[in-house]
């Protein structure tokens, strides 16, 4: 008996957070932040694509600063986590 794994992958959606540190800095070192966020959206979405993967951007408003749980404590990366992934599984079964 063979057991099919089926997985999904939300991520946020930094299209704003791009746009907004183009129009605040014009540096070098802020294109090179801005090429790096834009590079990994498009590595996680090539990713999802090619292992047949369904993925969903979530919008990352309060994403870090909503806890999950009631009296939940944890560091922000990690509340964070938590809020994208639960977006994401909303936001699968509601499309689906």
């Amino acid at each position: 008996m063979t057991r099919e794994l089926r997985y999904a992958v939300s991520r946020e959606d930094l299209i704003n957070l791009i746009k907004s540190l183009r129009r605040l800095f014009k540096d070098h070192k802020t294109k090179l932040i801005i090429m790096g966020y834009s590079r990994i959206e498009r590595w996680i979405d090539w990713q999802a694509e090619k292992h047949d993967a369904p993925y969903v951007k979530i919008d990352p408003d309060r994403t870090s600063s909503e806890c999950p749980k009631c009296n939940f404590e944890a560091d922000r990366d990690v509340v964070g986590k938590l809020n994208v992934r639960k977006k994401g599984l909303k936001t699968r079964y509601i499309s689906s």
